[in-house]
């Protein structure tokens, strides 16, 4: 079979990658442990699923699981991942079970709400806004669990 584009004229892609906020309807693409910068994380992947405009927009995260680093109530990345599994119906406490976790994971929807975060920089006195922000997202609760194969490879 033979094509050619001869007759198109390409155009430059025009889309809005703005700070997303609302909530959304979204599927796990990848949840999995690596060891980033010497450390053991929980890196994932959602997918935006429902809304015309932002479907396919994609949102990163990862979990810092050896970090004592604690939040404003006090608890540790460990420790807010291990909140969000449970409001997913998900529990563990070592990484085995953590692993097990993430496997039943990548097969649920969740609502997540995005906000516009601040970013801070760290300075001698502790941190300190810079000004800009970036993409935040909270993991609120189960949308649908979601019957689909998924590639352990991706």
């Amino acid at each position: 079979m033979s094509w050619t584009l001869e007759s198109y004229k390409p155009e430059k892609v025009q889309g809005s990658y703005d700070i997303l906020k609302g909530t959304f309807n979204a599927t796990f693409n990848y949840a999995r442990l690596e060891t980033f910068r010497d450390q053991q994380t929980l890196r994932y992947e959602l997918e935006l699923c429902d809304d015309a405009v932002q479907s396919s927009r994609r949102i990163w995260g990862t979990v810092y699981l050896e970090s004592e680093m604690k939040d404003r109530k006090g608890k540790t990345p460990k420790e807010q991942l291990a909140d969000t599994l449970f409001t997913l119906g998900l529990e563990f406490k070592d990484e085995a079970s953590l692993q097990e976790a993430l496997e039943k994971l990548i097969r649920l929807s969740v609502k997540v709400y995005c906000y516009k975060k601040k970013v801070y920089k760290k300075t001698d006195d502790g941190f300190e806004e810079t000004g800009e922000f970036k993409q935040g997202h909270i993991i609120r609760e189960l949308y649908e669990e979601v019957k689909v194969e998924t590639n352990p490879d991706f």
